[in-house]
């Protein structure tokens, strides 16, 4: 009898050891805050997503061995993205304007009006000992002021090589390069 629940026992052991089906990450960066605002007020539509991916919460994937394991974003990258932005617009000390994806324009009061697409934003990891995680994403904005139109766009790739597969390394590689990405590419707008 002991034989049997010992048996019973391993067995429910290993098939509880199985690798995950998939991973959540979030990655949603955060900008410091500066101590004065200014009187700009900038209207931004939501990113658009351009990438080519089945599910739109797709930001890459784990390689081990044969097998790949999807990494999802607890939200859509697009979204993630444009929260970014609103961030980024907020601790500048901008009165940030949140429009619809379907209005036309902005409002009068609006100093300049921004559109973004996300082109790319793919993580990989690959191998469990000495893994390497390459990050890329590219994104493109285009600004109006004062009826002048003006675009910026900006890729940024990088690989880093740790000792053990870590899903939080992911997640921070991840964030950085967001804040990274739109950090460069509303730099480029040059605020009042």
């Amino acid at each position: 009898m002991k034989r049997c629940f010992f048996i019973l026992a391993l067995i429910s052991l290993l098939l509880s050891c199985q690798p995950p089906q998939y991973y959540f990450i979030q990655i949603t960066p955060t900008f410091e805050k500066v101590k004065e605002g200014r009187k700009t007020t900038v209207a931004f539509y939501p990113v658009a997503d351009l990438r080519e991916v089945a599910r739109k919460d797709q930001v890459g994937i784990r390689k081990k061995g044969e097998r790949t394991i999807p990494i999802y974003a607890l939200m859509p990258a697009a979204e993630t993205v444009t929260l970014a932005v609103k961030d980024y617009l907020e601790a500048k000390g901008v009165k940030a304007i949140r429009l619809a994806p379907e209005a036309e324009g902005g409002p009068p009061e609006a100093d300049v009006i921004i559109r973004g697409e996300l082109k790319e934003l793919w993580v990989e990891a690959e191998g469990t000992v000495a893994t390497l995680y390459k990050l890329k994403i590219t994104l493109k904005f285009e600004f109006e002021r004062e009826k002048k139109r003006f675009s910026h766009k900006v890729e940024l790739k990088t690989e880093k090589r740790e000792k053990i597969f870590s899903i939080l390394k992911v997640e921070k590689l991840a964030k950085e390069m967001v804040k990274e990405a739109v950090r460069k590419a509303l730099d480029a707008l040059e605020l009042p």
